[in-house]
């Protein structure tokens, strides 16, 4: 029997749309603080519900298709479903000026075009768009291909079974520049984790033996920041 695409995503574990993403929210904390924000494939809401907690957002909207917050998240607005499916009532809402997307554009068949469409038409002027991308090029992503001679899909991570679209730092920039958006930012997204100890955030400390020579050939994820200009 054939497994569907839906299959993938509700095979997957509570923690995957369950993470508060400390590194996107360090992240946007260093812009300032937002008055409407909208964070496509959400999850459970735990990172909007931290960046409202904190004082960064005032009124949070997300929208995913298979998560859902729990009912004590202060989310103003959720809407279970793809942004095709939500546009109506999303555009009632707009403008936002900051949307994100933590790990959700590489499981899109098109991001380009929605990562365009999303910035021209929803996205304040001066507002942020802050995405998460996995990175491609790390060693042991490119390391697992050339010794094991397989891609060998996974349940989440770079190589995630549900991921149709693969980026490494440079097709990153693209991405953002394609939708006429100027780069504020590009960084790995371990420098911006939590680092209580070494298993938590090992890249981190292990950028820090390397001397910073090769951020990019060990991150597992890049965070950029574009603005509308």
């Amino acid at each position: 029997m054939e497994t569907s695409k839906t299959d993938y995503y509700n095979d997957k574990q509570a923690s995957y749309y369950g993470s508060d993403r400390d590194d996107v929210f360090n992240v946007v904390r260093k812009f300032g603080k937002f008055e409407n924000a909208l964070e496509v494939g959400c999850g459970s809401g735990a990172l909007l519900s931290s960046l409202k907690n904190g004082g960064i957002a005032k009124m949070v909207t997300g929208l995913d298709p298979y998560g859902t917050p729990p009912e004590d998240h202060i989310l103003d607005h959720f809407f279970r479903g793809t942004f095709e499916e939500v546009l109506p009532e999303l555009k009632k809402l707009q403008p936002f000026d900051l949307i994100i997307f933590a790990d959700v554009l590489e499981h899109m068949e098109d991001p380009w075009t929605v990562l365009r469409s999303i910035s021209k038409n929803y996205l304040a002027e001066k507002g942020l768009v802050v995405i998460s991308i996995p990175n491609f090029r790390n060693f042991y992503t490119l390391g697992k291909i050339i010794f094991q001679n397989s891609f060998k899909y996974q349940p989440e991570g770079v190589l995630d079974k549900t991921h149709l679209r693969f980026f490494c730092k440079k097709d990153i920039i693209d991405l953002v520049l394609q939708a006429d958006l100027q780069v504020e930012l590009v960084t790995p997204n371990f420098l911006h984790k939590e680092s209580i100890f070494f298993k938590k955030n090992r890249l981190k400390y292990i950028n820090m033996m390397s001397l910073n020579l090769f951020p990019y050939w060990i991150a597992d994820q890049v965070t950029i920041v574009g603005k509308k200009k």
